[in-house]
């Protein structure tokens, strides 16, 4: 039995732009935002029953104020209960995984607006090694919510070896997402009429993808095409009488090409390199959905050592749509670059939190603004949707070819401006575990 524990903290403070009078042009203001933010993670870890078990639970808390014309303070929390258990069959063959969680979330305005969310979900997925060569992976996750009804979603993948470390794979899988607690309670939101009702978002995905890993290890790719279309996709929208909110869009349809690739360095060093086509539109009228660059990338160079591990970062982000009322806007591209550290602090040997010990390529390919495309994307067909099995014994690349959404667009899932959206870094994935 093992019991392992985190506790995060974190204080911010941003400035602003905004469109100020006389012009409405985008320009520098006064306005400010800060933000204070806990987490805790705690996880109890134990074999029973020819079975691996885990119940973990998880909390967060946000506090965020702005400072501008029109000012708001924004309080969340989230509180997450799970409990699964995986095994292996007595072949090796087949390995699998199954279990519950319940989650509540809230979220309160300044306004007095407030909400309580509370999702219950139960959930099973499978990896079946049909033959030396192919592998046949699939789940089931049904989430029952009480405000946005219930849903069942479902995925199936196969990945096949061709040889020579080359690794061809495909998947097709549906997705389901209720509003946040930000959306659900309008942050951000500035309207002389009520607020439109929003309503949970549905996706069906399918994607194919070719994987290259060396026979040593030391280098790796892999090359993604998918499709995404979404029934009811949440946006930001601002009209033409300066209203801002989120709504509903009837359809989205998304494709996109990825190509990721890793090279081990001498001295515990690693470069990745990860770039990304989306094509992007409302179905409805064939337009180009705001604030998600038709191309981005971005270059890591990462360091690790026993307890010590860091990274460099460099994003890129194309032009990209962008509105104000009814006028669409093309803004032009950004460049970012960040520097990371983190010590380790568990024996050597213990798991660590994916994606910390070495940063994934993907992890660049993250998006800023209301909209945040990519992760939201990436949230309808993981946490709302089973992934995978990511199968202890398992190589890298098996796992990375299986794993839930298209690539690095799964793994760019990030946490988002509330406690409620804020798990990714909340909850630990382990082998069989449905988030990524």
């Amino acid at each position: 039995m093992t019991v392992d524990a985190r506790l995060r903290w974190s204080e911010s403070d941003t400035d602003l732009d905004g469109f100020p009078a006389p012009t409405y042009a985008l320009a520098d203001t006064d306005d400010t935002t800060s933000s204070e933010q806990w987490s805790g993670f705690a996880r109890l870890t134990a074999r029973a029953l020819g079975l691996d078990h885990q119940v973990s639970v998880s909390a967060s808390d946000i506090s965020r104020a702005t400072v501008s014309a029109f000012p708001s303070v924004f309080d969340a929390d989230r509180q997450v209960l799970r409990w699964q258990a995986s095994g292996v069959s007595a072949d090796s063959r087949i390995d699998y995984a199954f279990g519950a969680e319940h989650e509540d979330v809230s979220g309160a305005l300044s306004s007095g607006l407030s909400e309580e969310l509370s999702t219950t979900s139960a959930f099973a997925t499978g990896r079946f090694q049909l033959s030396g060569r192919l592998t046949l992976s699939g789940g089931l996750r049904r989430d029952d919510t009480e405000d946005f009804g219930d849903a069942t979603t479902g995925r199936l993948s196969a990945a096949y070896e061709l040889g020579g470390g080359v690794i061809l794979s495909g998947a097709v899988g549906t997705g389901f997402k209720t509003p946040t607690i930000s959306q659900a309670v309008c942050d951000f939101c500035f309207s002389s009429e009520p607020f439109p009702v929003l309503r949970p978002e549905h996706a069906d995905s399918r994607e194919a993808a070719l994987g290259w890993v060396s026979g040593d290890g030391r280098f790796q790719g892999r090359a993604t095409v998918y499709r995404l279309e979404v029934q009811d996709q949440i946006t930001y929208v601002t009209d033409p009488g300066f209203n801002s909110y989120y709504v509903n869009i009837a359809e989205t349809r998304t494709d996109g090409v990825e190509v990721e690739g890793r090279a081990a360095l001498p001295a515990g060093f690693d470069l990745s390199l990860a770039y990304a086509w989306t094509d992007a539109v409302d179905a409805t009228d064939g337009s180009r959905l705001l604030r998600v660059p038709e191309h981005s990338g971005s270059v890591t160079l990462g360091w690790t050592g026993n307890r010590l591990s860091g990274a460099l970062i460099v994003r890129g982000e194309g032009d990209m749509g962008g509105c104000r009322g009814r006028a669409r806007r093309l803004r032009h591209g950004q460049c970012e670059r960040g520097l990371g550290a983190e010590r380790a602090c568990q024996p050597d040997g213990a798991d660590r939190e994916p994606g910390r010990r070495a940063l994934p390529a993907a992890a660049g390919l993250r998006r800023a603004g209301p909209q945040r495309l990519r992760g939201d994307q990436a949230a309808l067909l993981t946490a709302r949707g089973p992934a995978a099995l990511s199968v202890a014994g398992s190589s890298r690349a098996r796992a990375d070819q299986s794993r839930s959404g298209a690539g690095a667009w799964a793994a760019a899932r990030t946490a988002r401006s509330s406690a409620a959206e804020a798990t990714p870094t909340d909850t630990v994935s382990t082998p069989g575990s449905i988030r990524p």
